[in-house]
């Protein structure tokens, strides 16, 4: 019964304390016994009371409460002493002397009295399913929840724009070591994914937001899930729409990536060896004129330029290659960027790729949006890789890292979206990722 507790940690404890010394009686939903019990808080020096029970060691104070109501019958108790330092529950009843403590570390509850949550009122079901999560590479056993509310779980924060519930199940497995995420809410129609955590307060769902809690994931290959056939993987990935930086002409381009073969209406006209990504590839078409595509090899390090043509040419497009078309660039923000660095290349040994970071020098900045809270990172490195994995479910493109190891996510956002760069901090954009090894980094 105790080992129910044992998650809840003791900072929920001390946020219930803070609300026992701000008021004198207090509403507490108690998982132990399923019901809702009015406490107050009460002078042990000048209480009649015995003990009933020797001490136990529980979690929270709402499992010591549990425990004594879950005894009341057999001795009647109904006043309980907690310490959080200790975690030590010690149960009384109030049919007895005055009691003489000096015990300075445990507060003393009276136990009011509990009933039973309406059941009309909070009737809930729980449905088992498996998902395959995409962003993870992971299959988990989930349980949907069905009624209109749910206990046991506490609020941590929401984020916008998540297409699915399989991303918003990602981002709560992505951040659990970090919070402690179990469970989501996620609303469809208004793209809201919020994460909670195992908690004594109770969170009644939104009409329509459906709430989900991860029981157990596994790494596998989802040959047990149903995927869509070949033919349609390769019709949804003929071409796909991206951004990239031009960070030497202070750009951003809008781009299409096509995965065909073969890639009519265009033809190339200029090869170039030696060269080592992507975006220098495309910065190299940039100061050409005639230029409006490229075909990059990223092993072979070998770029062509290519241009618009009749019908029947055509540039061939191998699996090592990246035909990538540039549709239109614009300036992006020059001013804020004008006194930048060079971009520095970092190896981010989790996902083993070299990424080129720009950091800015200007304290406040536009066009960024930062994503949740704020979390705790050993080093820059890690809050780089924290931010490279939630690219694609957050669009995660910035960082701000400080002295004192607190790290900011952040993506891209509106002109008017203005961001004020923490104290002593760095502020680092990814312009650039690709596969690079330590060796060649250093050479």
């Amino acid at each position: 019964l105790l080992k129910r507790m044992h998650h809840l940690t003791k900072t929920v404890f001390l946020l219930l304390l803070l609300n026992f010394v701000q008021c004198e009686e207090l509403l507490m939903y108690v998982d132990i016994v399923s019901k809702s019990c009015y406490v107050e808080r009460i002078n042990a020096e000048t209480s009649p009371m015995k003990s009933v029970d020797a001490d136990l060691e529980t979690a929270t104070l709402s499992s010591c409460i549990g425990l004594c109501k879950s005894f009341e019958e057999e001795n009647e108790c109904n006043i309980v002493a907690y310490s959080s330092e200790s975690n030590i529950c010690k149960m009384f009843t109030s049919d007895g002397p005055a009691y003489f403590t000096d015990d300075k570390s445990s507060s003393y509850f009276f136990i009011k009295h509990c009933e039973l949550e309406d059941a009309d009122v909070h009737n809930t079901e729980t449905v088992h399913d498996i998902i395959y999560l995409p962003e993870t590479l992971e299959i988990c056993e989930v349980e949907y929840y069905i009624g209109n509310s749910v206990y046991g779980f506490g609020y941590l924060e929401e984020s916008d724009g998540i297409e699915n519930l399989e991303n918003c199940l990602s981002l709560c497995q992505m951040l659990a070591n970090e919070n402690g995420c179990t469970a989501v809410e996620y609303v469809q129609s208004q793209g809201k994914c919020r994460l909670f955590k195992p908690s004594i307060v109770r969170h009644v769902q939104t009409y329509d937001g459906s709430f989900t809690k991860i029981i157990e994931c596994h790494e596998q290959t989802p040959a047990n899930v149903n995927e869509p056939e070949e033919s349609e993987i390769l019709v949804e990935e003929a071409t796909k729409n991206g951004s990239v930086a031009v960070v030497e002409l202070f750009e951003r381009c809008d781009v299409t990536y096509h995965a065909t073969k073969e890639n009519f209406g265009f033809q190339t006209f200029k090869e170039m060896k030696s060269i080592n990504n992507l975006n220098k590839c495309l910065f190299l078409c940039r100061v050409d004129d005639a230029c409006e595509a490229v075909l990059f090899a990223p092993k072979d390090k070998m770029c062509n330029l290519a241009r618009k043509s009749g019908p029947t040419s055509k540039v061939d497009k191998s699996d090592n290659q990246l035909f990538v078309q540039i549709n239109i660039c614009e300036k992006d923000r020059v001013q804020e960027r004008l006194h930048n660095p060079s971009p520095i290349k970092y190896y981010l040994p989790e996902i083993e790729e070299v990424c080129e970071i720009e950091f800015y020098v200007l304290p406040k900045l536009t066009s960024w949006l930062q994503i949740g809270n704020s979390v705790k990172a050993r080093d820059l490195i890690e809050c780089l890789q924290a931010c490279k994995v939630l690219e694609h479910i957050q669009q995660c493109s910035a960082v701000n890292f400080s002295i004192d190891r607190e790290c900011v996510l952040l993506k891209r956002g509106k002109p008017e979206d203005e961001y004020t760069v923490l104290q002593k901090s760095l502020f680092g954009e990814f312009v650039n990722c690709f596969e690079e090894s330590i060796v060649e980094l250093l050479s």
